[in-house]
């Protein structure tokens, strides 16, 4: 098992947040805003996201907006290896964050 720093940048009509963490392969691991260490909900509540650009260190992953009071998952991404290079990617269902709305990253390390 490892751990590498992932990432996952939500972009939406006028602003975007990069969300980290450091993850641990074959777990779901939440991601906090890169500069004040904040859930997504309580920097973005209310506003719109569309696309999204995402990378991990040593593999891949996926991504999902998950609402930790009801479950439910508002949309999900796939993410991979940095040296692919940043890409912006249409998320394929658009959302507006709401109270207890997260943003969580699952790893898998690269075969060797």
């Amino acid at each position: 098992m490892t751990t590498q720093t992932g990432t996952v940048t939500l972009q939406g009509p006028n602003r975007s947040y990069k969300m980290t963490a450091t993850c641990t392969d074959d777990a779901w691991n939440e991601l906090l805003d890169g500069t004040n260490g904040l859930k997504l909900y309580e920097i973005a509540r209310g506003l719109p996201f569309n696309a999204y650009m995402g990378n991990y260190a040593a593999g891949s992953g996926v991504f999902r907006i998950r609402n930790t009071q009801t479950n439910q998952i508002k949309c999900m991404g796939a993410i991979g290896v940095i040296s692919k290079g940043l890409e912006i990617l249409p998320l394929i269902a658009p959302f507006t964050v709401q109270e207890n709305d997260t943003i969580e990253l699952f790893t898998t390390v690269a075969g060797s």
